[in-house]
């Protein structure tokens, strides 16, 4: 059985092996005994699991950062005074 914790991590982690083991996967994937079909959704699979993984932990280093700089983060509309309106035209209509 092959375990696709590895690829996760290495992806993930970002190190120097991550493409060989994807390669690795996808070369063992290819060799099993069973329909293209199902090769085909293995693969596709084995990818959504990486994007899933390296979406997560992006999530959680802003989420990190965000609990760390609350300040970076915080909406900046400010209002602008202006002046007080004492009517309004709305077709043939005033509104005060």
């Amino acid at each position: 059985m092959y375990s696709h914790k590895p690829i996760v991590e290495a992806v993930v982690n970002n190190t120097e092996d991550k493409d060989e083991l994807i390669k690795q996967a996808v070369s063992h994937i290819e060799s099993l005994p069973i329909l293209q079909d199902a090769k085909d959704e293995i693969r596709q699979n084995l990818a959504d699991i990486i994007e899933m993984s390296v979406r997560r932990k992006q999530f959680l280093d802003e989420y990190k950062d965000i609990r760390e700089n609350p300040v970076n983060y915080q909406d900046k509309n400010e209002l602008k005074d202006s002046e007080p309106v004492e009517s309004i035209q709305i077709g043939d209509r005033e509104l005060k």
